[in-house]
């Protein structure tokens, strides 16, 4: 099978350091093998060490004790036990009920120093006469070496791994350190700030495939619902590790239960949780790929990306990695980026804020959150409400102890990543465009999605009773649904309102016929009249904050249908007039929230 997972672990020793951290997929995550058999990551590491470098692997955490992994023959683990106790590593001097744990670290640590500078162990063979070296893992380092160490041990054992991993001795000897944790960025920094790290990929789109070929020679039983496919699985099942997959397979194997998209997706977004450590969430695209959404405001919109949704298939560079979407609540722009996604036939994930109440928590989180979404490219992150759910600010006095600066921070260096061209595309939300700092705006394409107008109205009640109730038909020349259109329009309420409305009518009168609309827009209950200068307000500042002529929503249509708002900013030639839009704005300032 693919190598390539170990040959990450082994490049920085293959680049001459004597150690690294390796953090990201566990070493106990499963692997299909040649032979068509199942066997965990420890394993493949033994083999790929032994078979490529000459090593023993030697495994260490406090609950196992020193281990040694590998399938060796009698008179190599003679060896192997004699060299390893002979430097203390194998039989410290700390016992079990007289010291503590945190003292065995520091004496195996010794012990691999001494043995490395041992010339002796360096004439050392294994029985078919070839050098014999060592590969040793420490597991769970963030509870060998924490980032807040409370007693003594630790620091002494934090001093020996900075000593270990700066040795030309080690390093010359051919031997080799692995500090590993599962949780990224809780070692001591003394040690984690000078150790080569690798973030250990979870298996892709291609390496899911191969995984799936083994998994169907191993339960042959396991059966997929109809519908899905082995490419489907992959894709279902990318970026995130094997024994989730694994589980299902030995499930249906064992039950005769099919497997079905819906187990797979749960099983996405547990895997997505605990990677990321809650801070994405797989979305669900699959719910608007029925979605509608029409109307002269979401045109500009739609086609922008829709060819950005190329362009990430493609992996075309030139594609805009960061979207700004902005405007009125309720115009689509939710929708508009999971379809992105859907066309992009790529998974979403929602950044979650990885802002927390403890200090240095907040920063650890959010550099896992951005490597964690750049691991699983390609995909679309989204953030709903970008203003709301960061902060946007890099100055802001928070008075949180500098937590929101490092999620600003974050943020900003993963926007101007430009690892992620081509590969990955964030979308943000916001109805409130004054809440975005200029260093945020600077690295954003931003992209009005305006409130609908009057003639557009038709087509959206069509298209939410087509969503509510499928089996039923709207004819928008009808006089009864266009005398609806009019009114909801009139009591200026947004989509998201007028399907609320739709859906109560439905409720009571059992159907979605023309009277039954007409019904509903008469039963509305009018939208206040703050709410409707807050979205007057957040729609001229979205053209505001755009930079370009060819994304305004009347580009192209010489039959746009500018609403009375619209018109007052506008100049002789319908270029928007800079002071016309600034004056409209001070007179509405003093309603809106800003």
């Amino acid at each position: 099978m693919n190598n390539s997972t170990v040959k990450q672990i082994f490049k920085p020793f293959e680049e001459g350091m004597a150690a690294t951290l390796l953090t990201g997929r566990t070493i106990y995550d499963l692997e299909g093998k040649n032979d068509m058999s199942i066997t965990t990551l420890v394993n493949t590491i033994s083999d790929y060490a032994y078979r490529e470098h000459n090593m023993a692997y030697i495994r260490y955490s406090l609950s196992r004790d020193v281990l040694i992994s590998g399938t060796y023959n009698a008179e190599d683990i003679k060896t192997i036990k004699t060299a390893l106790a002979d430097e203390g590593i194998l039989q410290s001097k700390c016992t079990s009920g007289e010291c503590k744990a945190s003292q065995k670290v520091i004496d195996i640590l010794q012990g691999i120093l001494q043995l490395a500078s041992n010339k002796k162990y360096l004439d050392l063979k294994w029985s078919n006469g070839r050098p014999l070296r060592f590969m040793f893992q420490f597991e769970f380092c963030s509870h060998l070496l924490p980032s807040e160490p409370h007693n003594i041990n630790p620091l002494i054992a934090s001093e020996l791994s900075y000593i270990a991993a700066h040795s030309v001795i080690i390093r010359d000897s051919g031997n080799y350190i692995v500090f590993n944790d599962v949780v990224d960025g809780k070692v001591y920094p003394m040690v984690s700030n000078i150790l080569p790290s690798i973030s250990l990929n979870y298996p892709d789109y291609d390496d899911k495939l191969e995984f799936i070929k083994v998994l169907h020679h191993c339960y042959p039983n396991a059966k997929f619902e109809n519908g899905l496919d082995d490419k489907q699985v992959a894709n279902l099942s990318s970026n995130t590790p094997n024994r989730g997959l694994e589980g299902l397979f030995l499930g249906s194997e064992r039950t005769g239960n099919l497997i079905s998209s819906a187990q797979l997706i749960e099983q996405k977004v547990k895997d997505v949780s605990a990677i990321s450590e809650g801070t994405l969430t797989l979305l669900d695209i699959e719910r608007v790929k029925d979605v509608e959404l029409v109307g002269a405001t979401v045109e500009v919109p739609k086609k922008f990306l829709t060819e950005c949704a190329l362009g990430l298939r493609e992996k075309n560079k030139l594609t805009p990695m960061n979207i700004l979407l902005l405007g009125a609540p309720s115009t689509g722009k939710t929708d508009l980026a999971l379809m992105t996604a859907s066309l992009a036939n790529v998974p979403a994930y929602g950044l979650n804020s990885p802002k927390g109440g403890i200090v240095g928590e907040t920063e650890r989180k959010a550099r896992i959150q951005m490597n964690t979404l750049k691991s699983m490219a390609p995909n679309l992150g989204f953030i709903d409400e970008i203003s709301e759910s960061f902060p946007m600010e890099r100055g802001n006095n928070n008075l949180d102890s500098g937590a929101s600066a490092a999620v600003t921070a974050a943020l900003l260096e993963s926007l101007s990543d430009k690892s992620r061209e081509g590969n990955s595309i964030l979308v943000a939300t916001s109805n409130c465009g004054w809440r975005v700092g200029g260093a945020m705006l600077s690295r954003f394409t931003v992209v009005p999605v305006l409130m609908a107008v009057v003639t557009d109205f038709p087509m959206i009640i069509r298209s939410i009773v087509k969503n509510i109730s499928p089996e039923t038909l709207t004819d928008i020349s009808d006089e009864r649904v266009i005398k609806a259109a009019e009114i909801f329009y009139g009591k200026n309420l947004m989509p998201r309102q007028i399907r609320s409305a739709l859906k109560h009518a439905m409720s009571i009168r059992k159907s979605l016929m023309p009277d039954d609309i007409l019904f509903a827009a008469q039963d509305a209950v009018p939208s206040d009249y703050i709410s409707r200068v807050s979205s007057i307000y957040s729609d001229y500042y979205a053209l505001r904050l755009c930079f370009s002529k060819s994304l305004l929503p009347w580009n192209g249509n010489p039959n746009f249908p500018y609403p009375d708002y619209i018109k007052k900013i506008l100049d002789d030639n319908g270029d928007i007039d800079a002071e016309k839009i600034n004056n409209e704005m001070d007179k509405l300032k003093p309603y809106v929230n800003v």
